[in-house]
C-alpha cells in the first residue's frame, strides 16, 4: 500500500506542475480541476489513522494550531458576513473555499507520512532537469511563438500570468541547489547552470523581481551557512550571474532594465501601475491598502475576519459567484 500511496503523491505532484499545459491544450473541465482532491480524498481514508498521528507531532503542532485559529476566525466571519444563509449556493461556495485554503496543508502532511529522502532527492533531481526544458520552452516561446512577459511561462503555458509560476519554480530550485552547495552535496557547476537558467527564464519572461530574489537568496544563504569555506565564492558567483543578467537584460528589453534599477519607476511599477487599465488596481504592494479600502471599507472587523469562507467565492465550473459585494469591488477582489 506504501508503494502505491507514494505513487499518488508522485502523480499529484507532477500533475499539478504541468496543470496549466493541461488546461491550455486539452481544455477546462471539472475532472481535470478535481483531479489532486480525489487523490487526496482516497490518501485521507486510507491513511486517517496515521493522519492523526502525523498531526500530533511536536514539529507539526505550530502549523496546526495557526491553521485551527485561522479555521475559527474564518467561521466567525462567514457567520458575521451571513455566507451560510444564502442557501445551498451559499454553502457550496464555503465548501469551495475551505478545499482551495486547506489542500496545500493536506498534501504536505501526506508528503511527510508518505515520502522519505531519497523521494526528496528523486523528486529534485527529476525538477533540476526540468529547469532545462523550462528554459527551452521559454526561448521558444519567445523566438517561435512570440511569446513575452506575463504569456512566457515555460513548462508553465503560454496564458497570461503564467510566468509567476516559472518565478516560483526558480526560486525553490535556487535554494535548494544553493544549500546543497552550501552543505557540500553539489558542485559549483550545479550551482552555476540553475543561476544561469534562472536568469534566462527571468529575462525572456520578464520577471524583474527574480534579479532581487537571487540576490536575497545569495545573502540568506551565506547568512545561514554557518562556518562555511564558500561563502566568498558563492558571492562572487552571485555577483558575476547577477551582472551578466542585468547586462543582457538592459541589451534586450531596456524598459524592463530602467525600471530595475530607477527606484522611483520600481515604486510606480510595484505600487502604482495599474494592470486593468482602471483608477483602481490590485498591484505587488498596494494589495491590502486596496482591499482595505474597497473591500473592507476600512472596517476594523472586516481586517481582523475577512468576509468568511464562501462570501467572495466563485465557482466557475458550477456558473456560481457570490453576490456579497458589488460587481466594481468584486473585480477589484477577484
Amino acid at each position: 500500500m506504501s508503494i502505491r500511496a507514494k505513487h499518488l503523491i508522485y502523480f499529484e505532484l507532477f500533475y499539478c506542475l504541468f496543470a496549466m499545459q493541461w488546461l491550455t491544450y486539452f481544455g477546462v473541465s471539472n475532472i481535470k480541476v478535481l483531479v489532486p482532491d480525489i487523490i487526496n480524498i482516497i490518501l485521507l481514508f486510507s491513511f486517517k489513522d496515521q493522519l492523526k498521528v502525523v498531526i500530533s507531532e511536536i514539529y507539526l503542532k505550530p502549523i496546526v494550531t495557526a491553521l485551527a485559529v485561522f479555521a475559527f476566525a474564518s467561521i466567525f466571519a462567514s457567520t458575521f458576513g451571513n455566507t451560510f444563509t444564502t442557501g445551498w449556493q451559499g454553502l457550496l461556495l464555503a465548501i469551495w473555499d475551505i478545499r482551495i485554503i486547506f489542500r496545500p496543508y493536506l498534501f504536505i502532511v501526506f508528503c511527510v507520512m508518505l515520502l522519505d529522502e531519497n523521494d526528496i532527492n528523486k523528486i529534485f533531481e527529476i525538477f533540476y532537469k526540468l529547469q532545462f526544458v523550462n528554459v527551452i520552452l521559454a526561448l521558444y516561446q519567445y523566438y517561435m511563438q512570440g511569446y513575452w512577459m506575463d504569456h512566457n511561462g515555460g513548462i508553465f503555458s503560454v496564458i497570461q500570468g503564467c510566468n509567476k509560476y516559472s518565478n516560483v519554480f526558480c526560486c525553490v530550485m535556487l535554494i535548494w541547489v544553493m544549500a546543497r552547495y552550501m552543505q557540500k552535496k553539489a558542485g559549483i557547476s550545479q550551482v552555476v547552470l540553475t543561476a544561469v537558467c534562472s536568469v534566462i527564464i527571468a529575462i525572456y519572461a520578464e520577471l524583474k523581481f527574480l534579479f532581487i530574489e537571487m540576490i536575497l537568496i545569495v545573502i540568506l544563504c551565506v547568512i545561514f551557512s554557518g562556518k562555511s569555506s564558500k561563502k566568498i565564492r558563492t558571492t562572487l558567483i552571485g555577483i558575476v550571474i547577477a551582472y551578466f543578467g542585468l547586462y543582457i537584460l538592459s541589451n534586450l528589453f531596456p524598459s524592463s532594465f530602467e525600471i530595475l534599477t530607477d527606484s522611483e519607476l520600481f515604486m510606480w511599477y510595484s505600487k502604482d501601475m495599474s494592470y486593468s487599465n482602471t483608477e483602481i488596481s490590485v498591484n505587488r504592494l498596494s494589495g491590502f491598502e486596496v482591499l482595505n479600502t474597497y473591500v473592507f471599507n476600512e472596517s476594523f472587523v472586516r481586517k481582523l475576519f475577512g468576509y468568511g469562507w464562501g462570501a467572495t467565492g466563485q465557482i466557475p465550473l458550477l456558473g456560481l459567484y457570490s453576490s456579497k459585494l458589488d460587481k466594481t469591488t468584486y473585480v477589484v477582489y477577484i
